[in-house]
């Protein structure tokens, strides 16, 4: 048996998704998975474009699913580790007597390489609903899920089922249209609309509930909405008001501002957008505001380009301080303050680098200045000295991820690596960050 594992920054919900898709098959295994007859359950056969069917075993939900070609036996399986990340496993065993030649290796590299794939593809932007207009987007994004079964045990291969509908042909017709419309869409994609609907459901009865603490327990509901449909500005401004209420103004305005992006006239998110920003208006504590009020975040290369200068730039000063600090330790005799100070001075000036001068009025180091860039909270706002030391040293974190949680800031959808996820900070494409209450 070989085994080939690797960690995603997404929860087991997210992998799961994806594991079911057919369409992301293509994209991570090999790009020949046509279809899979007759749905995800024990007894399927997975139809690939050349060569016999494949036997889905078992499948567990969230957690594992059993594959069986005519050589080879895989299961892959999702563990989650802590709160938004998963374990990706995959678990293959020659039948039949067979064997791996080369004891497994060459296997366990192709795996590597699929399971890379699969990991770019569930961390980047969601994708779902691209084929639809923003109309048909917005019509699908708000129906109740009833509304979905039909079309989802239709394409499934099971029963279909009837539903109660109102009276009169206009209702007919407008069924007739949503029906029309989710056909267009894969079972995965109805499920996680169904998904959103529900979990809004969720969201709105904790929140009426009248608990002290109910707007941060709904928060979670609505988080949840807005993941399964990105494309639901009711589920978008649901979330930022409950997390404006819970005293998350900063995040709540950057919701708020996403919900305005998905659907400008909607009247609800308009007003409560002006209520969240005139609040930070009366602290004086305005955020960054383009024509939406949405930060315009810098790219993965812009960023990069920035971080080379100040790594040059940084990299002579040690330089200096290391040849000087050196000089030191021999004239002291090899004293062990002497030698501790080699190591404390460039740790030292690369975090007082960092964090004063990402706090200060530009919000920026030298080579964020020179690609105009500047580091923001989530609402836009500058950052305060905690924060950006926090930021500084949460990047060592980035770097023991063999650096993914750097390259993190290509795939997620503010242009966010590790560090800016952990402390809540944004890098934006801004030529000056304007002077208010610092963010804590």
């Amino acid at each position: 048996m070989i085994r080939a594992e690797i960690e995603l920054l997404r929860p087991v919900e997210d992998a799961w998704w994806h594991l079911l898709d057919t369409e992301s098959w293509k994209e991570w295994w090999g790009g020949n998975l046509k279809e899979v007859r007759p749905r995800w359950e024990n007894g399927a056969e997975m139809v690939w474009e050349m060569g016999r069917p494949s036997t889905v075993l078992g499948l567990t939900e969230c957690e594992s699913l059993e594959i069986q070609d005519e050589w080879m036996l895989s299961t892959i399986g999702l563990i989650g580790r802590r709160p938004g990340s998963t374990l990706i496993e995959i678990l293959e065993s020659p039948t039949g007597g067979a064997s791996f030649a080369d004891g497994g290796a060459g296997r366990v590299k192709e795996l590597s390489e699929k399971l890379a794939r699969f990991k770019t593809l569930v961390e980047a932007e969601p994708r779902f609903l691209h084929s639809l207009s923003e109309a048909e987007r917005k019509a699908v994004g708000n129906l109740p899920p009833m509304e979905y079964l039909p079309v989802i045990n239709e394409k499934s291969g099971g029963s279909p089922i009837m539903i109660l509908t109102p009276d009169g042909p206009a209702a007919e017709e407008a069924l007739a249209e949503r029906t029309r419309i989710l056909r267009r869409l894969s079972v995965t994609e109805i499920r996680r609309l169904m998904g959103s609907v529900q979990a809004m459901m969720e969201g709105d009865r904790i929140a009426r509930s009248g608990s002290p603490d109910s707007f941060v327990n709904a928060a979670g509901s609505y988080r949840r909405a807005a993941a399964f449909n990105p494309c639901s500005a009711l589920a978008l401004m649901s979330y930022g008001v409950v997390l404006a209420r819970a005293g998350q103004k900063e995040a709540g305005l950057v919701w708020l501002e996403r919900a305005h992006e998905v659907d400008p006239a909607d009247e609800r998110t308009l007003k409560n957008l002006a209520a969240v920003r005139a609040d930070f208006g009366k602290k004086g504590a305005a955020p960054v505001a383009g024509a939406t009020g949405a930060p315009h975040c810098a790219g993965f290369w812009l960023r990069a380009g920035a971080a080379l200068i100040d790594g040059l730039l940084f990299g002579v000063v040690s330089i200096v301080f290391l040849v000087a600090g050196e000089a030191v330790y021999q004239a002291s005799g090899g004293s062990a303050l002497a030698g501790l100070s080699l190591t404390l001075v460039p740790v030292s000036l690369g975090w007082l680098y960092f964090a004063l001068m990402e706090s200060s009025k530009r919000g920026a180091t030298v080579g964020k200045l020179l690609f105009h860039l500047c580091v923001t909270d989530l609402a836009g706002r500058r950052i305060s000295f905690a924060r950006a030391t926090g930021r500084y040293f949460s990047k060592f974190l980035s770097a023991l991820t063999f650096y993914v949680g750097f390259v993190m800031a290509a795939f997620t959808a503010r242009k966010q690596a590790l560090h800016d996820l952990l402390v809540g900070t944004l890098v934006v494409k801004r030529p000056e960050v304007p002077s208010g209450e610092h963010a804590e």
